[in-house]
């Protein structure tokens, strides 16, 4: 019920074009029973992903993860072998 909502949110935030804080609002808590460490957005606040995506060269990908440990769209960059 839920996915198509945080799908369409997580496309959204992978889209920002502004540099912004990637810790989770206050308002992972109110999903903690059925979704655990869930970020949410509300009216007044989203949370956001850096926008080092743009950046990227040919033969990179960029990849974004959350984790239950803590992470919260942590960013790493990939390099894509296109050989195989």
């Amino acid at each position: 019920m839920l996915a198509p909502y945080l799908l369409t949110t997580l496309a959204g935030l992978l889209l920002a074009t502004q540099e912004a804080s990637a810790t989770c609002s206050n308002w992972s808590t109110r999903y903690q029973t059925n979704l655990n460490g869930v970020c949410v957005c509300n009216a007044t606040q989203c949370d956001t992903v850096s926008n080092n995506y743009t950046s990227l060269t040919t033969g990179q990908v960029g990849v974004y993860t959350t984790s239950k440990a803590g992470d919260r769209f942590a960013y790493k960059v990939a390099n894509v072998d296109s050989t195989t």
